[in-house]
């Protein structure tokens, strides 16, 4: 995995708590 794959999972979950 890349370090922008990481980056683009970790916005993901961010998204997904304040959803």
């Amino acid at each position: 995995m890349t370090m922008t794959a990481v980056r683009v999972e970790e916005s993901m979950m961010i998204v997904k708590e304040r959803m």
